[in-house]
């Protein structure tokens, strides 16, 4: 079976798993209304539930892995090659390596595997001055290997899917804040009504922290493996740091770390009366929960027309896998039910980190289990935002390597190193559903 019939079929499926579940689910919403018991109702819902659940994981690894083999054709398409005889009457190719290239990634992979070589590793890293590097921190991850650390880094860390994203080269980005606007004065042609008010300008600042990663090998594999030693260091990083960095762009304190944006204080009080720094919530008015379907839907709706319509063109519902099980049984009071799973394998194809997720009352919806449990009195445990205009990431330049044989001997510990931020700029761009009273 072809990946895109095998996509094909899990779309299909979830849309039967869907209209299997709103049929349980208006059985129960009945059983309620007649007093009677819905315990067996609620196990068929958490089952289809998970069956949901279960093909947009599939789905979503499915594409990520179609799309791997995709950059791979075309990078191996665009990359200058020549053939040669192989010696066994047929021909091999050689990839056109620059001479520096190729002693950088041999001195790269004698470091990793002996530690030998530091100075004439730091020589090159000198000479080279790749893309990303800071020659003055000691940089020495070849320009690939970096490449793709960052690359598996934005695809396994769902908030960078959707936030906005600056490399600086200084160790914090300052930015002006405009905390107001001007308001213009009607006048006749002979008329003036005084001076309007100037606009009152902030100061933000993100600094950017340092993240480490510490996988470990034994000295053995690494003198005997024939496997990718750099690459499979490289994949252990990117996963420590996409962990790490993900749960701090969700509710780190800022403290050495970046400010998660579901760290701030809320208040239920609109965009033109609420102070700077605050986000605005709804309440479900019941805690731990979504109340009924309808009140629920209708909360929904109130936070979607709270925001700006002219942010919510972008914006993006941001929710943990149980919330989202739960708003998948919110219908409106006419009986239409707010959340859809996509369409057909297109929709899938174009966005497959959102779309795998289905949307809720239009918009893209993006699993994050860092967000509170919303069984959990007055959690902010939906939030729903312009993302890109909101929360700034900011990653400093260059990735580092440290060969440490000694700490956790025999196994040789390799610490990667880099520095990232993040922190709000637009308090009127995310909003948040607040599960209490």
């Amino acid at each position: 079976m072809s990946e895109i019939q095998e996509l094909k079929e899990l779309v299909e499926g979830t849309n039967r798993d869907f209209k299997e579940f709103r049929r349980k689910n208006d059985e129960r919403i009945d059983a309620l209304a007649k007093n009677k018991g819905v315990g067996e109702l609620d196990e068929t819902l958490a089952k289809i539930n998970t069956a949901i659940d279960e093909k947009a994981e599939k789905s979503t690894k499915l594409v990520t892995e179609l799309k791997e083999r995709i950059d791979t054709l075309e990078t191996a398409a665009k990359r200058p090659s020549t053939y040669v005889p192989d010696g066994r009457g047929g021909v091999k190719e050689l990839t056109l390596e620059t001479a520096e290239q190729k002693e950088h990634r041999k001195a790269i992979d004698t470091y990793s595997r002996t530690g030998q070589g530091l100075e004439n590793l730091r020589a090159l890293e000198q000479k080279a001055l790749v893309r990303g590097s800071d020659p003055q921190g000691g940089y020495w991850v070849p320009d690939v290997v970096s490449s793709m650390i960052v690359k598996k880094n934005f695809e396994t860390s769902p908030m960078r899917q959707i936030c906005g994203q600056l490399t600086i080269g200084v160790p914090a980005f300052v930015y002006g804040t405009d905390l107001n606007q001007i308001t213009p004065l009607w006048e006749g042609e002979l008329e003036n009504n005084g001076e309007t008010a100037a606009p009152e300008v902030g100061i933000g600042r993100i600094v950017a922290h340092t993240l480490r990663a510490r996988p470990q090998a034994s000295q053995e594999l690494l003198e005997d493996a024939s496997v990718d030693v750099e690459g499979w260091l490289g994949s252990k990083a990117a996963d420590a740091f996409s962990r790490g960095e993900n749960l701090a762009f969700v509710t780190g304190d800022g403290i050495r770390r970046p400010r998660g944006f579901a760290s701030y204080t809320t208040a239920a009080t609109s965009d033109a009366t609420r102070a700077w720094g605050v986000f605005e919530h709804v309440a479900t008015a019941a805690n731990g929960s979504w109340g009924s379907t309808t009140a629920g839907s209708d909360k929904c709706i109130q936070l979607v027309h709270a925001m700006k319509a002219t942010l919510r063109g972008g914006c993006t519902w941001v929710m943990g896998k149980l919330a989202l099980g739960a708003a998948r049984q919110l219908k409106t009071s006419g009986g239409n039910y707010i959340w859809v799973p996509a369409a057909d394998v297109s929709a899938v194809l174009e966005s497959p980190i959102l779309s795998t997720s289905g949307r809720l009352l239009g918009y893209p919806i993006l699993e994050a289990e860092d967000m509170a449990a919303y069984t959990t009195t007055d959690a902010l445990a939906v939030a729903f935002g312009n993302f890109r205009e909101a929360y700034m990431i900011v990653d400093r330049l260059g990735i580092s390597l440290l060969r440490d044989p000694y700490t956790a001997e025999p196994q040789v510990k390799f610490i990667y190193r880099k520095r990232v931020g993040g922190d709000v700029m637009n308090f009127e761009c995310i909003k948040f559903i607040k599960f209490g009273s």
